[in-house]
């Protein structure tokens, strides 16, 4: 996982189709402490792949950076 919707497999660049999570360092106010809830994004996807070995991806198309927009 790179962040949040983003991830890399190789030397390729996957952003995840239809998902729009908050970036790193986007802060918010909780009832007891502020959280980063770019961070809260990146853990769960990272909790989602754990221990999968293996994912599909469906390429949609290409974007400026490289990255591929792709469902999975």
């Amino acid at each position: 996982m790179i962040e949040k919707d983003l991830i890399e497999v190789g030397d390729k660049l996957f952003r995840l189709y239809a998902m729009d999570a908050p970036e790193k360092g986007h802060i918010c106010e909780g009832k007891s402490r502020p959280y980063d809830f770019g961070w809260t994004a990146t853990t769960g996807l990272m909790d989602l792949t754990a221990g999968v070995a293996q994912v599909m991806c469906y390429p949609k198309r290409s974007v400026r950076n490289g990255a591929v927009i792709a469902k999975f």
